[in-house]
């Protein structure tokens, strides 16, 4: 790889029109292997079109290497890359066949895709009943969880209300417990003052004071009332609480009654919510995916369908272009014997009108006097066999001709205006292949001497490096046929040193081997390469030629980096570097 050093091409065909440029200024690359790739491409051109090549090709002698945007290439010397491929013909009843056959399975494609895309419609509307009976379930949920929700919420109101109530209950049945303490401690106090009242009616000390036994005595008894009507107050007071209290319990057994019922009405409900929400989490992504896959499988068949009725459209487009061309063939001929069968009729016709004339002439001749036998003594130039003969060939004539044709004008212009084309056509097509032709000659001329100029070098060079493989002798390349080289072949005459001059195929094996390799360097020193790879080339030769070889390599190795594969010993060679394997 560090061998390889390419060189920018400076030529002055880079400034001439038509040419793009090389084509290492066309591509992208890393910069580490722009050496590279300036050794491989950086002295090809890049052109517009064939004709422009040719003419840079005559303009700078053969000597450029050209890639035109359609794909032809031009060597050094002339040489030109390209090539079509030839259109294979077949008979009309295969072909016809042919199109009868891609059309049937033209239409099987058709038909499958229509079956397959009614397919693809049908799971398309059953993913979206699935959907829809999706969305109803979901509905169906959150309403029912909308339902338990509101059920709940009541119940614990109905609860809360219920602890409230008890609550109050308790605090009341409190008070009155109070109030029945109160009551009895104001009847004891009020039955200590009856009895000191008593006893100071009985006592005579103290009825000077019984004006204020008296007062305290009516306040005793405004206490006695006050604590009466309270206590009656609350008594009445706990009874109205009784009663609501009852009145909260039976409405608390109605509610846990209906709580009931709606726990029962919702286990159904439940249980259908569950099993909706089993079958929205499982069977209908099942189904769903199921369908999708389907989708997708049918998709992909319709897909390869169409790929096929696009392939047997184009198959068939060229056998319906060959039937179109025959049917309008069908239909010209056709034409052609419509034509003719009225110039037939027309023919017939202009007889019986001949025939008729003669008979209102022979008529005519009556109404002169004159007889039929009359007629025929008149003198008249030719026989009646020349007559008949002449009338015969009339006929034949006039029943070749067939039927006038009313529209023969109109087909003589189109038929006139399809030969002017066609003949303009060929004329094009025949200065094609003069020119053709005469690229091809100069091509061939200028192949042939570049070929005489590299064999003329290649031939000394030969000549010198077998003589140092050798260590003498002689080596000559000649020609066959000299006057036409490219046709002609090659033959190899070789004398190693003490022998006869022979052919190359006479040779031993180790003589051939070193007579190939010598030609090799030949080659190499008229057209140098960056590396080169030599696998087992010392495998014929003995020793001695092996270290001539080896002495011949360190004398070239400049400008060529070789790679030796060889499964010689190591002190056989001397070369820079030596791996083993």
């Amino acid at each position: 790889m560090e061998s390889v050093k390419g060189r920018p091409y400076d030529t002055p065909a880079l400034s001439e029109d038509g040419v793009i440029g090389t084509a290492v200024d066309c591509i992208e690359f890393d910069a580490v292997y722009s050496h590279i790739f300036q050794y491989l491409l950086g002295r090809t051109l890049v052109v517009e079109t064939m004709e422009r090549a040719i003419e840079l090709q005559k303009k700078y002698n053969q000597q450029l290497r050209i890639v035109t945007l359609t794909g032809e290439q031009f060597q050094p010397g002339g040489s030109l890359t390209g090539g079509a491929t030839k259109k294979k013909r077949s008979s009309l009843l295969s072909r016809r066949e042919e199109a009868l056959r891609l059309e049937s399975e033209l239409a099987s494609v058709e038909e499958r895709t229509t079956q397959l895309e009614q397919q693809i419609k049908n799971e398309e509307n059953r993913i979206e009943r699935a959907q829809q009976e999706r969305s109803v379930l979901d509905e169906q949920y959150q309403h029912t969880n909308l339902l338990y929700s509101a059920s709940q919420t009541k119940i614990q109101n109905i609860e809360n209300q219920l602890e409230r109530k008890n609550r109050v209950l308790n605090e009341e049945r409190e008070r009155i417990v109070q109030i029945d303490i109160e009551l009895g401690q104001t009847k004891h106090v009020l039955s200590q003052s009856e009895s000191e009242l008593a006893a100071l009616h009985n006592s005579p000390e103290q009825q000077g004071d019984q004006s204020a036994i008296m007062e305290r005595l009516s306040t005793l008894q405004k206490a006695q009332q006050e604590a009466y009507e309270a206590f009656t107050a609350s008594r009445l007071l706990c009874e109205r609480l009784e009663a609501t209290l009852e009145e909260r319990k039976l409405q608390q057994e109605q509610r846990k009654q209906s709580l009931e019922t709606i726990v029962a009405r919702l286990a159904p409900l439940m249980a259908l919510l569950q099993s909706s929400q089993e079958r929205l989490n499982v069977t209908i992504p099942d189904q769903i995916r199921v369908a999708k896959e389907s989708l997708d499988a049918i998709r992909k068949e319709v897909e390869k369908l169409r790929v096929l009725r696009d392939e047997a459209y184009q198959s068939t487009s060229g056998a319906r272009e060959e039937i179109e061309s025959i049917l309008s063939e069908q239909d010209r001929l056709n034409q052609r014997y419509k034509v003719v069968q009225n110039r037939l009729v027309e023919a017939e016709g202009k007889l019986t009108r001949y025939r008729m004339d003669c008979e209102r002439s022979i008529e005519d001749l009556n109404k002169l006097g004159y007889s039929l036998e009359d007629a025929q003594h008149i003198h008249i130039e030719g026989s009646v066999n020349d007559w008949k003969m002449e009338q015969a060939r009339l006929m034949a004539e006039i029943a070749e001709l067939g039927s006038v044709n009313p529209n023969a004008v109109e087909e003589y212009e189109e038929t006139k205006t399809r030969y002017d084309f066609l003949s303009n056509q060929l004329a094009d097509l025949d200065i094609a292949k003069e020119q053709l032709q005469a690229v091809i000659a100069e091509m061939d001329k200028a192949m042939s001497t570049q070929l005489y100029d590299v064999l003329d070098v290649v031939g000394q060079r030969f000549q010198e490096v077998f003589s140092q493989l050798f260590g003498g002798g002689t080596a000559q390349i000649v020609l066959t046929d000299p006057d036409n080289i490219l046709t002609g072949g090659i033959d190899f005459y070789i004398q190693p040193p003490g022998k006869k001059r022979q052919q190359l195929t006479l040779l031993s094996g180790g003589e051939r081997a070193l007579t190939v390799i010598a030609l090799l360097f030949s080659f190499l020193d008229y057209r140098p390469a960056p590396f080169c790879v030599l696998d087992e080339v010392d495998a014929a030769l003995d020793e001695a030629n092996v270290e001539r070889f080896s002495s011949y390599l360190n004398r070239v190795n400049k400008e060529t980096q070789f790679i030796v594969v060889s499964h010689r010993k190591k002190r056989r060679w001397k070369l820079l570097k030596y791996y083993k394997v």
